[in-house]
Formats: C-alpha cells, sequence, structure tokens
C-alpha cells in the first residue's frame, strides 16, 4: 500500500510539473529567450566602473533581499493552494477560514504595490532600475505610474479607449476579422520595436571587444566632443551639476561617491584620468547609479535617468563606430598607397631595362657599353631596393670612364719608358 501511495504521488508530481512546464510555455513572450540570455550579462555590464565599497553592499542587499523576496512567494503560494482547496472542498468547511482571508487580503495588497522587495534596498534597486526597455522590471497591472508619467510628460500619453457603442448593435464578421488583422499588426510592431532594442543591447556589450572602445586617447579632442554631445542633451540638464546638498536632504549619507558632467570633464580635460571611451562610458554609469539610488527607480528622476543614459550610449555606439570606420579606412589607404609606390618602381626597372637591350643591340661602342653595364646595374640594383635607378646609371657611368682613364694612362706611361730604353 505504501509503495503504491509512493507512485501515485510521484505521478501526481510529474503530471504538476508537465502542466507547469505548458502554462510556462503558453505564457512566454516571442522575445523571452533572447531577454533571458540578455539579463545577466547586461547586469554585469552596468556594475562595471562602480566603486568596490558599492559592489560590497549590493552583494550584502542581494542576501537580504531574496530572503523577503522567497518569503512572498511563499505566500502566493499559499493563497492559490488556498483558492484551489475552497474550490474543491465542502463549503461548510470554514476551519482555518479567517487566516485564508488574512492571507488574500495581504496578497492583493501586494500585488496592487507598486514597492517590491527590492525597493527597499537603495543599491539592488539602483541596479535594476538602470535595465531598460524588455529588460526592465514589469510594473504592476493596476500600476498608475504610466498615467502619472504621461500627465507630466515623462511619457506618451496611453491611447484613449472609444466609447461602447450601443448594447443593439450588432458586431458583424468583417469588423471582427479587421479588429483581428489590427490586432495582429500591433503585435508585430511591438516585436519589430522590441528586436530593435535587444539588437542595441547586444552592441553595447559588444563594446568590450572592440579595441577602438578601449584605445586610450593621447589627444583629448574626440573624448571632449563626445562629451559635449551628451552634456548638451535635454535629458542632461539635471547631471551638468554636482547636487546641492541642502536640495537634497540625506543625499551625502547615501551617496558616498558622488559624479556629475562637470567632473566628467575636468577628468578628460584637467586630470586626464579619462582617457578611453570605456572610462567616460564608466563614469556616465556611476551618474546614473548615484540618482537611482537617491530618488529610486521608478521615480520621476528614475525615467529621466534611463533616458539619459539611453542617449549617451547612442553617442558612445557612434563614436567607436566612426573611429573603428575610420582607422579601416586609413589602413586601406596606407595599402593602396603602398601598393601603387611598389607598381611605379617595378615600371621604372621595366623601362631602364629596356633602354639598356636597345643601346646593346645598336652598338657596341665602349661608351654605349658602359652604359649598358650602368643600366643593368641599375636595373638588379633597383631590384635588389638599392639606391634610385638614375643615381646607380651615373655612379656606374663615372666608375666606367675613371678605368678608361686609367687604362690609357698607364698605357702612355709604358711607350715613355719603351722609348727612352731604346734610345
Amino acid at each position: 500500500m505504501a509503495t503504491e501511495s509512493t507512485k501515485g504521488e510521484g505521478k501526481k508530481s510529474d503530471e504538476t510539473t508537465t502542466t507547469t512546464a505548458t502554462t510556462t510555455s503558453k505564457n512566454k513572450r516571442p522575445l523571452d529567450d533572447q531577454i533571458e540570455e540578455l539579463l545577466l550579462p547586461s547586469l554585469y555590464r552596468l556594475t562595471e566602473g562602480l566603486p568596490r565599497r558599492e559592489l560590497h553592499l549590493m552583494i550584502a542587499e542581494a542576501k537580504t533581499c531574496e530572503e523577503a523576496l522567497e518569503r512572498e512567494i511563499k505566500q502566493l503560494e499559499q493563497e492559490a493552494r488556498n483558492e484551489e482547496n475552497n474550490s474543491n472542498t465542502d463549503p461548510k468547511a470554514a476551519e482555518g477560514e479567517k487566516d485564508n482571508k488574512e492571507l488574500k487580503s495581504f496578497v492583493d495588497m501586494m500585488l496592487a504595490s507598486e514597492v517590491t522587495p527590492a525597493d527597499s534596498f537603495f543599491t539592488i534597486s539602483a541596479l535594476l532600475g538602470r535595465l531598460r526597455d524588455e529588460l526592465a522590471m514589469p510594473l504592476p497591472p493596476g500600476s498608475s505610474l504610466p498615467a502619472h508619467r504621461a500627465q507630466v510628460g515623462l511619457l506618451q500619453p496611453p491611447p484613449k479607449k472609444k466609447k461602447k457603442e450601443a448594447a443593439n448593435s450588432s458586431t458583424t464578421a468583417s469588423d471582427a476579422s479587421k479588429k483581428q488583422t489590427k490586432d495582429s499588426s500591433s503585435t508585430t510592431a511591438e516585436i519589430v520595436t522590441s528586436s530593435a532594442t535587444l539588437e542595441k543591447q547586444k552592441r553595447i556589450l559588444a563594446l568590450q571587444q572592440n579595441p577602438e572602445y578601449t584605445k586610450q586617447h593621447v589627444n583629448n579632442a574626440n573624448l571632449l566632443a563626445l562629451w559635449k554631445k551628451i552634456s548638451n542633451h535635454r535629458a542632461s540638464i539635471v547631471f551638468r551639476r554636482p547636487v546641492n546638498p541642502k536640495e537634497a536632504p540625506g543625499y551625502t549619507d547615501r551617496i558616498s561617491f558622488p559624479m556629475d558632467l562637470s567632473m566628467v570633464r575636468k577628468m578628460i580635460v584637467g586630470s586626464r584620468i579619462i582617457n578611453s571611451y570605456a572610462d567616460l562610458h564608466q563614469r556616465i554609469g556611476l551618474i546614473c547609479h548615484n540618482c537611482m539610488k537617491y530618488n529610486g527607480r521608478e521615480s520621476d528622476y528614475g525615467v529621466v535617468t534611463r533616458e539619459f543614459e539611453a542617449n549617451a550610449e547612442e553617442f558612445i555606439l557612434q563614436a567607436v563606430a566612426a573611429a573603428t570606420n575610420a582607422n579601416a579606412a586609413a589602413g586601406q589607404k596606407d595599402g593602396t598607397t603602398t601598393a601603387a609606390a611598389a607598381d611605379s618602381k617595378k615600371e621604372d626597372t621595366k623601362k631602364i631595362a629596356d633602354v639598356a637591350k636597345e643601346q646593346k643591340g645598336t652598338n657596341n661602342s665602349p661608351a654605349l657599353n658602359t652604359s649598358n653595364k650602368a643600366a643593368t646595374a641599375a636595373a638588379d640594383s633597383s631590384k635588389s631596393g638599392d639606391v634610385s635607378p638614375k643615381v646607380q646609371i651615373k655612379e656606374t657611368a663615372n666608375q666606367e670612364t675613371n678605368a678608361d682613364t686609367t687604362r690609357s694612362q698607364d698605357a702612355a706611361a709604358a711607350a715613355t719608358s719603351d722609348a727612352k730604353a731604346t734610345k
């Protein structure tokens, strides 16, 4: 009997696992696999450039945050089991009904709340708040934040719902078909937009493999031009100057490593601490981390911070791409110039050799022989990469003339000595 019950329990657990897996696969969005693949590398990238103290604090907070999340998950699972039991049991059984009601009200409040356990931990909240677009944490279903952000101009207003028609108006088959087509086209557009944002995230992650991203700049002109682009964007207004502690109570207690765009400029021009696009990117990340940590990831400043970082990273991608293309063009130009010089040298050598052959064939006089020898020597010299052919011809001709003069002088001296001996 015990064995049979164990087998029955095993079958039940297998069925539950299969049902859960099927439900999960049905609820999956088209791009969920890509999102899961990019999530962890993106979080690691956001920690680059953060001070070591912040990273240690983040690790400590993550453990406590994980425990709080596990408690909430257990409460949600308990509520789900209670609902299932209530639907399958006798309505007269009221044992534990009071506890179930309290749990249900707590779960309802939890689901409706804008605050999650992660928001109670500043560094964890700052890290998660910098995730954008498809990688960002979703808001609760009944969240009032989108309407508020649209009202204050942080987001586009949500589309207005059309008024319901009279009850006696019937929906025709053509209207249903049009609605279905419109919904499918809207879904397709959303998928295309999501794919574009995920591709951008991949390009940002791939920056580390680009040597132009980490290249140390001897001249800071390009870095300063990039800083100006970032600083001139409308979303950077609140980040151009240091935070005034009088206007932000408790800022110095929470933020240990303040950073702003004016300080970034000093690091580029003055102290030369920032020498690469990667260094500049990390300081921009610290600015965004501090703002998220102080104001909260879903605050109005949190929305501005995400927009600021998105535009800054777009400018950085453009600058790195331009540097890469310029470097490739310069390499191609150098290769073309070298090839042209080699071809020109070959043509000169060929012309000299042809002239030498023609002169050798038409006349065998000593002077022409000297020129031919000089031309041949020059051709051999140009092949071996020595001095220019014209200089070589001149030197060889001079050597031959000097040799002829020496031989004539020797012959005259010999004749004079013979004449003296005869006398």
